[in-house]
């Protein structure tokens, strides 16, 4: 582990890292050059195979950590970050994405002037793997301070958070028990979930974000193995983790994203992912589980036309 000299900080910033040695420094800079100086940064290494560590810890910064451990998976690594984080509040990022240099002043100015939310986020950009641009559609022109409810109202049709746009509470995502190290895929939208049913969403229109979808080894390029956890866990036992007054319309939302993921498990033709998402929604919706099991009837080059659709569309 290469621990910096520690200074006070108003953020603490996670970057896990496996295997991004071409883009990584791009995040770290992104970081390291915010108008808002007060923060620390904790790039928590996988267990890369590449020089991504090597290239991490080449920066020359008081406020850069980097830690390395064993290949464990992505929650793990951001688990390892939230505990050695010591700030009270945290922000991810990803280790191929990267941030304007007045993101977290935006993120600050969100707190102060909505604090004691659950969950922080700001609008994103996307760089498609075509080197493209992709402005996203989002529903609201201005802040928007969302109760549980109104989340996962929205957040089927927008997508609202994601693993580089996210700032939460460090006790909070402590009682929430942090990213489920079990989950291989969903574990971030699982988490996302479970800190807007505790205290509510905030979100900034303004873009401070932009994720690189032409960066190597993206976890979108790669196969879909399996059910989403937010998919297996909410539909099943863990949906008793919500809010009673939550519930329902947690579990709807992810019902409606449960008939996306079952285009992408359709596209690459996990049938064993479509019969289990099927069964999932079984005792929820009879509808969506015969929906999700025809999905393996449509050909393929409409799903393609159906991603697109939805890219646009900026949501699940």
């Amino acid at each position: 582990m290469i621990v910096m000299q520690q200074v006070p900080s108003f953020f603490s910033v996670v970057i896990p890292l496996f295997n991004k040695e071409s883009s990584v420094g791009r995040a770290i800079s992104s970081v390291l050059s915010q108008e808002f100086k007060e923060l620390e940064l904790w790039v928590v290494d996988d267990g890369s195979e590449d020089d991504s560590f090597a290239v991490a810890s080449k920066f020359q910064d008081p406020r850069l950590n980097v830690y390395r451990q064993t290949n464990a998976g992505v929650s793990r690594a951001r688990n390892r970050g939230i505990k050695l984080a010591t700030a009270d509040y945290l922000c991810f990022l990803d280790a191929d994405d990267a941030w304007d240099p007045w993101h977290l002043t935006e993120v600050m100015r969100l707190i102060e002037s909505y604090p004691d939310f659950g969950l922080y986020s700001v609008a994103h950009r996307i760089v498609e793997s075509d080197g493209s641009d992709l402005i996203r559609r989002i529903p609201f022109t201005s802040d928007a301070c969302l109760s549980a409810r109104e989340f996962f109202s929205v957040y089927p049709r927008f997508e609202l958070v994601n693993s580089s746009t996210a700032c939460a509470r460090k006790q909070l995502l402590l009682e929430i028990g942090g990213f489920p190290e079990q989950a291989t895929r969903g574990e971030d939208i699982y988490t996302w979930m479970r800190l807007v049913d505790r205290g509510g969403f905030t979100f900034s229109s303004r873009p401070s974000v932009t994720v690189f979808r032409n960066a190597e080894n993206r976890s979108n390029e790669r196969p879909l193995d399996g059910v989403p956890f937010h998919i297996s866990s909410f539909l099943g036992a863990d949906a008793a983790e919500l809010r009673e007054e939550n519930r329902a319309t947690a579990i709807s939302a992810i019902l409606r994203n449960t008939m996306f993921q079952a285009v992408g498990a359709a596209r690459q033709k996990d049938y064993a992912a479509l019969r289990e998402m099927a069964a999932a929604a079984r005792g929820h919706s009879l509808v969506i589980s015969l929906f999700v099991r025809l999905c393996r009837l449509v050909p393929g080059p409409a799903w393609t036309f159906f991603k697109k659709v939805k890219d646009i569309r900026g949501g699940w």
